[in-house]
């Protein structure tokens, strides 16, 4: 691996660990040890471990991805996968060739990020809902008007929401907390 994939891979919250599906005992194995070689750890998203990471050592959050979902004896081999490893890892089997398995790849990613998607709209007008923000889960109207413009966060005068945080059309300060889907209106 390349020097800077280490990097990389120390900075994210979250790491795709993609292995082709005939040989991902092997892959997974081989790139657990080279990773371990320079100090950095993959371990199943959502696995606990009492004793945390040894010293000098970072612990990342992984998917492991499977790709070939679109070959014939792909489920036979996910299966002798789940049977083989060691850890409970969550598999997330794909297919380049034909898109199966994406949609999933990309709910599991936001939800392992913990992150939601807000939408915002013009007074009178109808929501941009081609072009959403993204903030991490708790994040709060504030956030969303400095992500936009980093002098709207001074500005705010109120925003009205729609969406599962508020009742249709609600006005609201600038500490309220987004949720999932929300839309919003921001008033200076």
């Amino acid at each position: 691996m390349e020097p800077w994939v280490y990097d990389l891979v120390r900075q994210a919250d979250l790491i795709w660990l993609v292995v082709e599906h005939a040989s991902s005992l092997d892959g997974l194995e081989l790139t657990q040890r080279l990773l371990l070689a320079k100090h950095i750890e993959l371990v199943p998203w959502g696995a606990t471990s009492a004793d945390g990471a040894a010293v000098g050592r970072v612990r990342k959050p992984a998917l492991l991805v499977v790709t070939g979902l679109d070959r014939p004896e792909s489920s036979e081999d996910l299966e002798i996968l789940k049977e083989l490893i060691q850890q409970p890892w969550s598999i997330l089997p794909i297919s380049t060739v034909d898109g199966r398995g994406l949609e999933g790849l990309k709910r599991a990613s936001f939800q392992t990020l913990d992150l939601i998607r807000v939408y915002t709209k013009k007074p009178g007008k109808l929501a941009n809902r081609e072009q959403p923000f993204t903030l991490r889960r708790g994040a709060t109207v504030n956030d969303l008007a400095a992500m936009i413009h980093k002098d709207l966060r001074e500005q705010i005068k109120f925003a009205r929401v729609w969406g599962d945080s508020a009742f249709d059309g609600q006005t609201v300060q600038r500490e309220h907390v987004l949720a999932d889907g929300d839309v919003i209106e921001i008033r200076i």
